[in-house]
């Protein structure tokens, strides 16, 4: 809790001192990536920028609608980490589906995201990290967390990775 308000201090700090424009979210997240994400082309930083900011806010309740770090739906948790990452992405799932080049399940790599089907239907989102782990918010009652891509739900609910396309 008190890391909680700490952050948010500085978060009111930084924006009232510096202004928005000169405020950078890396002076207040920590983005240590846990595991092996990688940065090595520039569209590559953006992505993996937006897979750690993803990451930082673990334990940020699930909130219908939500893209802010008061609380997280999938969708909003993507916009509001490739935001932050310096990347303009669509609200919704099927919008960020659309928006994406298929990537296959082999060659994906931190930041790419992860398409579900649950109850019949394209409805889910997750930010892939590395070795089979993502992170999402799943649903309500829960958190923003890890899951593994390899986990008999996930596995199964899974229909593409996608990329972002660099037009």
């Amino acid at each position: 809790m008190i890391a909680q308000e700490n952050l948010w201090r500085a978060l009111i700090t930084c924006f009232l001192l510096a202004g928005l424009s000169a405020c950078s979210w890396n002076d207040v997240i920590d983005e240590r990536p846990s595991g092996d994400v990688s940065q090595s082309t520039a569209a590559d930083n953006a992505a993996a920028r937006a897979a750690r900011i993803a990451l930082a806010n673990q334990g940020v309740p699930y909130r219908y609608g939500g893209n802010t770090p008061s609380g997280f739906d999938c969708s909003g948790l993507v916009q509001y980490a490739y935001g932050k990452a310096g990347v303009l992405v669509p609200r919704t799932t099927r919008e960020q589906h659309a928006a994406t080049v298929t990537v296959d399940r082999r060659s994906l790599q931190s930041g790419d995201l992860l398409f579900f089907e649950v109850n019949g239907k394209m409805s889910h989102v997750g930010i892939y990290l590395d070795n089979g782990r993502f992170v999402h918010a799943p649903r309500s009652g829960r958190t923003v967390e890890i899951e593994s891509l390899d986990s008999e739900f996930y596995s199964q609910a899974f229909l593409r990775g996608g990329r972002f396309r660099d037009d």
